[in-house]
């Protein structure tokens, strides 16, 4: 079986530090009051901050609003699953589906680990615990022959 390339992995969970989980796709009017402080907080990407553009942004402040899909997307791989797995169709901005709410906390808990060590290289993603799975396994299979990193276990052949 191929290995996935971590690198776009590394490069979502390095966008989510310090941010929340979208929790909205309606679009809303930036007010005059908020303007100057978007500005100073994306004068690099030159774009508004997503919580100006989308509805109910909670963890995702200060991101980029160009850049939202891509994390969400990045959500959507490391989880294996589509967007109604967070998001209702009809209304993304909602909060009535636990499994966003759980999603928010599991950013807020991958935020902090990668807070705490700032200097490693490789970053705490969704996929470093779900491999692409809704729900992570908590064991690997029966049948695995090498760990993680390619190394034989204990006894294997």
């Amino acid at each position: 079986m191929p290995r996935r390339d971590n690198s776009r992995w590394a490069a979502a969970a390095i966008l989510c530090v310090g941010a929340s989980v979208l929790l909205g796709a309606a679009k809303k009017p930036a007010t005059k009051a908020s303007q100057p402080a978007a500005k100073a907080a994306t004068a690099t990407a030159g774009m508004p901050p997503a919580e100006q553009a989308y509805k109910n942004i909670k963890v995702l402040k200060g991101l980029p609003a160009n850049q939202l899909l891509t994390v969400m997307h990045s959500y959507n791989d490391g989880l294996g699953v589509q967007c109604n797995a967070c998001h209702i169709p009809t209304d993304y901005a909602s909060d009535k589906l636990a499994t966003k709410r759980v999603t928010r906390e599991m950013i807020l808990l991958t935020n902090r680990l990668n807070a705490k060590e700032p200097s490693v290289k490789r970053k705490v993603t969704c996929y470093t615990c779900h491999h692409g799975n809704a729900e992570p396994k908590n064991a690997p299979p029966a049948n695995a022959e090498a760990g993680e990193g390619g190394e034989a276990k204990e006894g294997a052949q």
